[in-house]
């Protein structure tokens, strides 16, 4: 129709009312209903699109994942969180630890600690791996140390892990110092102005 009327006399034109009219009602009549259809007919397709909900403060980092890290998170119930405090392994399985509980899941050892390594962590046994900012105490001597971590768990650390395990707390507790030390002399700077 719209073309029609492009192409037909002016007197045609005031007849039939004008072009703007003409191409709003050919959009409402074809392409909506046409995109609604489409939409019915894709239902099942689009609902199995995953769209990651990011936290306010998150929004600027999006995470990639690759397929291993995201294998291991297809993995664990949402219900668990993605806060990991610690990873045992148990025969063929991988105890998962976090905040909001454990899961064991079906997952090679090695090929889990390789989907953490986003986080910092470290591997202090051969069967087990803490994330640093949950570990609370060490206990014990050098032939028998364990990590005693937020939620509560006590995992060894074998004799090889143990002055590395030591290094990275100290690292991470001279930033932690360092960092509330700058917080605070940029609060008392602020203060003073």
């Amino acid at each position: 129709m719209t073309i029609d009327a492009l192409f037909s006399a002016p007197s045609d034109l005031d007849d039939h009312g004008s072009l703007l009219s003409r191409a709003a009602s050919e959009f409402l009549y074809f392409v909506v209903p046409v995109t609604l259809l489409w939409i019915l007919l894709n239902t099942r397709q689009l609902s199995r699109l995953s769209v990651p909900l990011l936290d306010p403060i998150e929004k600027d980092r999006k995470p990639t994942l690759t397929a291993q890290e995201a294998e291991f998170w297809s993995l664990l119930p949402s219900s668990l969180g993605d806060d990991v405090v610690a990873l045992s392994a148990e025969q063929h399985y991988v105890r998962v630890y976090t905040i909001r509980g454990q899961t064991l899941v079906l997952f090679a050892f090695s090929r889990a600690v390789g989907a953490v390594l986003r986080f910092e962590g470290l591997q202090v046994h051969r069967s087990h791996w803490v994330r640093l900012k949950h570990v609370v105490d060490l206990s014990g001597t050098t032939r028998g140390l364990r990590c005693r971590l937020s939620n509560g768990i006590n995992v060894p650390v074998s004799r090889g892990n143990v002055a590395t395990l030591r290094q990275r707390l100290d690292a991470r507790r001279h930033t932690s110092i360092a960092d509330s030390i700058d917080l605070e002399a940029a609060g008392s700077r602020a203060a003073h102005s």
